[in-house]
C-alpha cells in the first residue's frame, strides 16, 4: 500500500481595489486573481463577485475571496465603502414672490437634506438676498452628493420672482383755504391708494375736499404695491379757515358829521381785519367829522389767520353822512291870556322830524309844526329836538311864551227861586282872583251894573240872562252867564160849597186869585147842572154865581153842580180847573 500525500499550496489571491460606492448604485463586478477562487457570498455579494451597492450597509463592508480547497485555502479580504445617497429634494419648487426690499431669506427650511449646497444669484451662503438680485425671475439650485467622496450627485431647482418698487412721492401742497374747490393730489408712481390719518377729507383716489378737512394739519398717507412690495409715503396738508367778511347790518348805517368816531368792527361778524374807505382807519374807526356828506362806500377785507393772501373775502357797505342842520323855532303867539293856543313851527324847514317840549307840562309833541294849549299862567320856554337823517340838534325859542292869568268869572244867587211877589235877589260874586279884577254885570232890561255884589229887583216874571264879565289888570277877561227865572206866584182858591141865602155870608160861588201873574182878560167860569146844562157863565173874575139860573131869579135846587174855570197867566199859559160845588139852601 502506498499512501499518497498531497501537499497543497494555494496562492494568495489578489483583490482589485473597488469603491467607494453610492448607496443607490446598482451591481458592480468584483475582480480577483487567480480566477480559480470564489467570493464568500452575502445578501449584497454573490459567489461570482456581483456586489449590489444598494443592498450593502452604509459604511465599510468586508468582502472575502477564497482560493484552495475547503481544507487548504487562502482567503483575501478587502473593504468596500458605501456612502449614503443624499437627495436634493426641496419642499417646494417655487418661493413666494419677494420684494427687492425684503430681508434676506433663509433657504435651509426649504430643503429636505441639510448637507447640500445652494447655487445661484444673490446668494450669501444659504441666505438669498433680494436686494442683490434686482427684479425678475430667478432660479436657485440645491446640490447634494455622498460624503466624503461626493458620489451620486443630486440637484434640484427653486424659482423665485423678485419685484422692485421705487419709493412713492406725493407732490407738496401749499396751505389751502377751507372753502377751496376739491383738488387731486399728484403722486408718483400712480396706482396706489390714499387714506386720511386724522381727516376724512380725502378719498382713496386722492381727491381732497378742503371743506371736509379739519382746520390745521391734515395727515394723508399713500401706499402702493407691486407683488409683495408695498411702499408708503406720508404728506400733510395745512387747511386755513375761511373767515367771511360778513357784516351784521349791511347798508343802512347813517351818521351825522357831529357824531363821535364809530368802531365798524361792531358790525362785523368776524371783527379784527382790514377796513378801507373815506374817513376810516384800517382798524375800523370811522370818523364822520372827516367824511364828506352823502353816501360813502366802505370796504371790509378778511383773510386766513396765518396767511394774509389766503382765503380773501370782501364786503362793502354804504354809510350815509348828513350835515348838521340849522333850525329856527318860532311861535305864532308869545304873550296871551290863558287859555290860548300857540302854533309852533320851524321857520323854513320842510323835512325831518321835530319833538317839541313845553315848560308847562310833561307832554311832548312830534311834528314839524305843533299847536299847544297854554292853560296855566306863567312864563314858559319851548325847546325842540330836531332830527334829519342821522343828525340830531335842538334849539329853544328866543323868547319865553307868557301865559297871562285870566280871571275865572263865577257868581251865585242868594235865592235859588224868585217869585213876582218878591223879585229881589243878591248876586254873589265868586270870581277868582276877586281882588285882581274889575267886573261888569249885564242883565236884560236892567243894563250894566258895576258893583261887586249887586242887589237886583226884576220888574216882571220871566227868564233873565245874567252875565258877569271879569277883567284882569293885564286885560284878560272871562264871562259867565247864568239864567234866573222869576215866576208868577198867583194862587187860585175854589170853594167846595156855598149858601145863597142872602145873609151876606158865603152867598155866592166865586174863585179867588192872588194879585200876581193873572191875565184878567182871559177868564171864564161855567156852571153845569147834573144833566150837563149850562146854568151860569161869566168872563169877569170878580163876578160869581149866586145859585140862580144865569144869576137871575130864584135859587136853583140844592145839590152838586159842576164847574169849569178857564184862565191864563201873564205869560200866556192856559189853565183849566174842573170840579163840583155843593149848593146848600138850608143855611
Amino acid at each position: 500500500n502506498h499512501l499518497v500525500v498531497a501537499v497543497l499550496n494555494p496562492p494568495v489571491p489578489t483583490l482589485s481595489s473597488v469603491g467607494p460606492f453610492c448607496s443607490k448604485q446598482g451591481t458592480i463586478q468584483l475582480n480577483a486573481s487567480p480566477a480559480t477562487g470564489h467570493w464568500v457570498s452575502s445578501h449584497f455579494l454573490s459567489a461570482d463577485g456581483i456586489f449590489t451597492a444598494s443592498l450593502a450597509p452604509v459604511g465599510d463592508n468586508m468582502v472575502q475571496y477564497v482560493v484552495g480547497t475547503p481544507t487548504c485555502f487562502v482567503a483575501g479580504k478587502t473593504t468596500i465603502s458605501i456612502e449614503v445617497f443624499v437627495p436634493s429634494k426641496l419642499i417646494t419648487d417655487r418661493l413666494p414672490d419677494l420684494c427687492n426690499t425684503s430681508a434676506p431669506l433663509n433657504l435651509l427650511p426649504y430643503s429636505v437634506a441639510s448637507s447640500g449646497s445652494w447655487g445661484g444669484p444673490a446668494l450669501q451662503g444659504y441666505l438669498f438676498n433680494p436686494a442683490l438680485a434686482g427684479s425678475g425671475e430667478f432660479v436657485l439650485t440645491y446640490s447634494t452628493s455622498t460624503i466624503p467622496s461626493g458620489l451620486c450627485p443630486d440637484r434640484s431647482t427653486l424659482a423665485v420672482n423678485i419685484y422692485s418698487l421705487a419709493p412713492p412721492i406725493v407732490s407738496e401742497i401749499p396751505p389751502v383755504c377751507s372753502n377751496a374747490a376739491p383738488f387731486q393730489l399728484a403722486v408718483s408712481p400712480v396706482g396706489g391708494m390714499f387714506e386720511g390719518v386724522n381727516t376724512g377729507a380725502i378719498d382713496h383716489a386722492g381727491l381732497f375736499r378742503p371743506s371736509d378737512a379739519q382746520i390745521g394739519l391734515n395727515v394723508v398717507t399713500y401706499s402702493i404695491s407691486a407683488g409683495p412690495c408695498v411702499a408708503y409715503t406720508q404728506s400733510t396738508i395745512n387747511i386755513e379757515k375761511f373767515i367771511p367778511a360778513t357784516l351784521h347790518s349791511g347798508d343802512g348805517l347813517s351818521f351825522c358829521r357831529s357824531d363821535p368816531p364809530f368802531n365798524l368792527n361792531s358790525i362785523a361778524v368776524n371783527p379784527g381785519f382790514t377796513w378801507s374807505g373815506e374817513a376810516v382807519k384800517p382798524d375800523g374807526m370811522f370818523d364822520p367829522a372827516k367824511a364828506g356828506t352823502g353816501d360813502i362806500e366802505i370796504r371790509y377785507r378778511t383773510h386766513s389767520l396765518n396767511y394774509g393772501q389766503l382765503c380773501p373775502d370782501q364786503s362793502s357797505l354804504i354809510i350815509r353822512v348828513d350835515a348838521v342842520p340849522v333850525i329856527k323855532p318860532v311861535s305864532s303867539v308869545y304873550k296871551a291870556c290863558t287859555p290860548f293856543s300857540a302854533e309852533l313851527s320851524l321857520e323854513g324847514t320842510t323835512q325831518g322830524k321835530a319833538q317839541w317840549k313845553i315848560g308847562d307840562g310833561p307832554a311832548s309833541m312830534t311834528d314839524l309844526s305843533a299847536t299847544h294849549l297854554f292853560s296855566r299862567p306863567g312864563n314858559y320856554s319851548v325847546t325842540v329836538n330836531y332830527t334829519l337823517g342821522a343828525c340830531k340838534t335842538n334849539s329853544t325859542l328866543p323868547f319865553q311864551i307868557q301865559a297871562l292869568e285870566s280871571p275865572v268869572a263865577d257868581f251865585d244867587f242868594s235865592r235859588p227861586e224868585l217869585l213876582m211877589s218878591d223879585p229881589v235877589v243878591e248876586l254873589e260874586n265868586k270870581s277868582t282872583v276877586q281882588g285882581n279884577n274889575s267886573y261888569v254885570w249885564s242883565i236884560r232890561e236892567l243894563g250894566e251894573l258895576y258893583d261887586i255884589n249887586p242887589q237886583v229887583t226884576f220888574p216882571r216874571a220871566g227868564l233873565y240872562n245874567v252875565t258877569l264879565k271879569a277883567t284882569s289888570y293885564d286885560g284878560c277877561t272871562d264871562e259867565l252867564t247864568r239864567t234866573i227865572e222869576v215866576r208868577n206866584d198867583f194862587h187860585v182858591f175854589v170853594p167846595n160849597s156855598f149858601t145863597p141865602n142872602y145873609d151876606d155870608l158865603n152867598d155866592q160861588f166865586i174863585p179867588l186869585f192872588s194879585p200876581y201873574g193873572l191875565d184878567l182878560g182871559n177868564y171864564s167860569l161855567e156852571i153845569f147842572d147834573r144833566w150837563g146844562h149850562l146854568v151860569f157863565h161869566s168872563a169877569d173874575y170878580e163876578v160869581g154865581w149866586n145859585g140862580s139860573f144865569r144869576n137871575n131869579g130864584e135859587v136853583l135846587k140844592e145839590g152838586s153842580y159842576v164847574y169849569r174855570i178857564r184862565y191864563r197867566d201873564i205869560e200866556g199859559k192856559a189853565y183849566v180847573k174842573n170840579g163840583t160845588v155843593l149848593l146848600l139852601t138850608g143855611q
